[in-house]
């Protein structure tokens, strides 16, 4: 319960792993068929590769009954009038169709794509040997007090029971993730990621309400918004090096080694930097 104690405030996880046939869900198929048919928001994925949208988008459609109470800033998740308005038009919408027409959103698929690595050529590679490994995205929340997967391969919402109560949500979600984990032995490749509150706002608007606080003396209002400010500082810092990260990875690069090979073989320099390379991998010394 320790190692759930940082999550506590999560509104739900998004669960990679590597699927195969005995990676497929067990739950409670009435209680599914159920909550299709319920106010529970859910869309089956349409689109190949975009699993980890689906999942998101499935979240964010339910984040309003999770339950999830946000420390120090009453912050709500506000989707934006394009969501919201998506989210009311497919509302009525069958599983199915619900999926469609996500695909063919112009915003959405655009932002998608925009994560994308850069697709790099290989010379001496025959396609028909390259097998990609399926990876595919789950995510699972809390909704009205039960909590769900919610699988776009899947026809419907998988129930994996009620918890206790809302504090208890998150040791409820660790156990059967680890049991779902424990049932496909061959492979170690997961992943978990948290949606939580945003830490910036809710450090921002803590500070706020530090700094207007009649009854706090001036010791204790300064301990505090220091205790904000580093916070704050923390998370700016990690957003400016996630944005440069991401940069970096979408960049295309090919250009530049292109460019550079190209002028390191018209100086001639190309066969001896390449030998030298290779040197301690043959166990061929390099003349100096």
């Amino acid at each position: 319960e320790s190692d759930c104690e940082p999550l506590r405030n999560a509104y739900a996880f998004i669960f990679l792993f590597k699927w195969s046939k005995k990676s497929s869900p067990v739950g409670d198929a009435a209680a599914s068929a159920a909550a299709s048919a319920s106010d529970i928001f859910f869309a089956k994925q349409a689109i190949k590769n975009a699993c980890a949208t689906q999942a998101l988008i499935n979240v964010l459609f339910n984040i309003d009954k999770t339950g999830v109470v946000v420390p120090d800033g009453d912050i709500k998740v506000h989707l934006g009038s394009e969501l919201e308005e998506l989210q009311s038009f497919i509302s009525e919408f069958d599983a199915g169709m619900k999926g469609v027409t996500l695909g063919n959103v112009e915003s959405i698929r655009t932002i998608h794509n925009s994560f994308a690595s850069p697709t790099y050529y290989e010379m001496g590679v025959d396609p028909r040997d390259q097998k990609e490994e399926p990876y595919h995205f789950v995510a699972y929340m809390p909704i009205n007090g039960r909590l769900y997967e919610l699988d776009g391969l899947q026809d419907g919402p998988i129930d994996h029971g009620a918890f206790a109560s809302q504090a208890d949500w998150v040791p409820y979600c660790m156990d059967k993730l680890r049991s779902r984990i424990a049932a496909v032995e061959e492979s170690i490749m997961y992943s978990l990621l948290a949606l939580q509150p945003d830490k910036l706002k809710t450090a921002q608007r803590r500070m706020e309400r530090i700094a207007a606080n009649p009854d706090l003396d001036e010791a204790t209002k300064q301990a505090q918004i220091a205790e904000c400010t580093a916070v704050i500082h923390v998370e700016e810092s990690r957003r400016a090096h996630d944005a440069q990260e991401n940069e970096r990875r979408r960049h295309n690069y090919m250009p530049l080694i292109m460019g550079l090979l190209s002028q390191m073989a018209k100086q001639k320099l190309l066969q001896a930097s390449l030998r030298k390379t290779l040197a301690p991998c043959t166990g061929v010394s390099h003349a100096q």
